[in-house]
């Protein structure tokens, strides 16, 4: 076998050894960023304005899934970024407990 065909074979090989490297697009141009405080703030006036039609009562399936998705969100990425994601008046006391 030559050198040749080596790298060839080695490269087949780890070609797809990642199954995301198949969905994991590589086209650094198109990649487009943004602001992320800016998007969260404007799609969280935008559903402000939704939520507050007349016709939509808080009671509805659509209100509260509209609340949920943002509130799990923030709670994941709070968790993610070890900060705490409890109200005030319900944290643990670390300090007095014995536990």
């Amino acid at each position: 076998m030559s050198n040749d065909s080596q790298i060839a074979h080695a490269e087949e090989a780890t070609m797809w050894s990642n199954p995301a490297d198949h969905f994991r697009p590589n086209m650094k141009v198109v990649t487009m960023y943004s602001d992320r405080n800016w998007n969260v703030q404007t799609w969280m006036d935008l559903k402000a304005k939704w939520l507050d039609a007349w016709y939509l009562p808080w009671w509805s399936p659509l209100y509260q899934a509209g609340l949920w998705f943002s509130q799990r969100n923030r709670n994941l990425w709070l968790v993610e970024n070890h900060l705490n994601y409890r109200p005030y008046k319900w944290r643990r006391n670390t300090e007095d407990s014995k536990y």
